[in-house]
């Protein structure tokens, strides 16, 4: 492979959020959605915006956007808070990273969050990890 030209792109590293771990919020996700007889878009939506995280740009600073009065945001991104007018009447929206781009550690934030507001409806949260070592033990008699 002596004379091949490769492409070579090197980021910063995350440790990047599991499948398990975004299968697991959406299972919450959905039993919120069912106790509270509200659409799944819209607990998703909820819960991204209580325990999300803000998005930034590559400089750090918040993404964020200044669009017209009475612009429908949401047919340009799911995931956004009203955050006020400027002075010239442009409404201001902060945007917060889909599930998909939280690393382990703000994905274990939302997801502690959806525990809290699933336990608070009476909804059983206990994890495939926490129910394997539970019937493990019972199984070792301990």
């Amino acid at each position: 492979y002596k004379d091949t030209v490769v492409d070579l792109t090197i980021d910063k590293w995350s440790d990047k959020r599991s499948l398990q771990a975004n299968a697991y919020f959406h299972v919450l996700a959905n039993e919120i959605a069912k106790a509270t007889k509200s659409s799944m878009d819209d607990v998703k939506k909820l819960l991204v915006l209580q325990y999300g995280t803000p998005a930034r740009g590559e400089d750090g600073k918040y993404a964020a956007v200044k669009v017209p009065k009475n612009t429908d945001i949401s047919k340009f991104y799911p995931y956004y808070r009203h955050i006020g007018t400027d002075e010239a009447g442009l409404d201001m929206y902060i945007f917060f990273k889909r599930t998909s781009d939280l690393n382990k550690e703000e994905m274990g934030r939302l997801i502690t969050g959806t525990q809290d507001e699933a336990k608070a409806l009476g909804i059983e949260t206990m994890t495939p990890d926490e129910l394997a070592r539970m019937m493990n033990r019972y199984k070792e008699g301990v």
